[in-house]
């Protein structure tokens, strides 16, 4: 019986040593054959949209340098929730690759679009961004949120209440700012692109529901919405959206119902209505519909090509 348990014994003791001489040689050389075969399979990322090059990337669908968006009766401020900037399949970038990050407004201070990456609208943003939080709480600027809450009412209303509200206080210039005067492509005379004008300042929340409402109930609880902002909503279900608007468009992430847009639909729809067709820096024949098409290009393309990867893994 000893003799057995001897012998079990000393077999063990030589299968721990071969295998400990085996995995120190071999285990190195399995974990620099698995580096090397990874760094040979990894992808380039295009500089430009930072997608994969040449399968994913968009930029066939982005305007050139030279013809980024200067929008001129609006500027966009998205708020962006973090869990949100981690996202790999965001709408979000698509919209920042073709609009101008950059107003020229001389020594007067303004944006064109902005990301800011916060839970809420507040002392965090304060420090980070002193003068936009500073140009959202000045009465004189007329600021939208684009968030369907029961008070939310259409960007066509909300355009006719600050048209209103610029009538009764007696401001000509604003007032001759909003309307739509056919001249102003028609003649010589129309306003200089370098022109400061009054704008629409429209906040847009990025973010999933769950996070967007808390995004949305923090900043009331903490007072940080301006006072004179106007809430609005898009309904397609109304019309709202025009012809333009396609149920699901964006079905990478599965909307909560067909008339749930994504943050790029949101903002392209958006600026459609408010930009009347007056125009973007591409010149005044630019169009409402053509600045929309413009926004919406990449993401299609962006669909097109996961649905051709989804249909292969199939």
């Amino acid at each position: 019986y000893y003799t057995s348990i001897n012998k079990y014994n000393e077999f063990v003791k030589q299968f721990q040593f071969q295998f400990l001489v085996i995995t120190q040689i071999s285990y190195p050389l399995i974990i620099r054959n698995t580096k090397w075969q990874m760094a040979k399979r990894k992808r380039e990322i295009c500089d430009r949209c930072l997608k994969p090059t040449p399968q994913a990337c968009i930029c066939s669908a982005l305007p050139e340098p030279s013809e980024l968006i200067n929008l001129l009766s609006s500027r966009v401020l998205v708020l962006q929730h973090p869990h949100e900037a981690k996202r790999k399949n965001r709408s979000l970038p698509l919209i920042g690759l073709c609009m101008s990050t950059s107003s020229n407004s001389g020594e007067t201070f303004d944006f064109n679009f902005e990301t800011i990456v916060t839970k809420r609208l507040g002392d965090q943003i304060a420090q980070s961004h002193p003068k936009i939080i500073e140009f959202l709480h000045d009465p004189s600027n007329p600021v939208f949120l684009c968030y369907p809450s029961d008070d939310a009412i259409s960007v066509q209303e909300a355009m006719e209440r600050v048209k209103s509200q610029s009538k009764r206080e007696g401001e000509n210039q604003h007032e001759q700012h909003y309307a739509i005067d056919n001249d102003l492509t028609q003649t010589e005379n129309a306003v200089p692109m370098n022109v400061v004008r009054k704008k629409y300042t429209i906040i847009f929340i990025d973010a999933t529901w769950k996070y967007a409402k808390e995004m949305d109930s923090k900043s009331i609880e903490n007072k940080s919405w301006p006072k004179h902002m106007i809430r609005i909503k898009l309904n397609p279900e109304k019309g709202e959206c025009g012809e333009n608007f396609q149920p699901r468009r964006f079905d990478i992430r599965t909307p909560p119902s067909i008339n749930h847009l994504s943050t790029a639909e949101c903002i392209a729809h958006v600026l459609r209505i408010v930009e009347a067709g007056l125009g973007s820096k591409l010149g005044p024949e630019r169009k409402d519909d053509i600045l929309f098409q413009t926004l919406m290009k990449p993401l299609d393309l962006m669909v097109k090509t996961w649905r051709s990867f989804s249909d292969k893994r199939k």
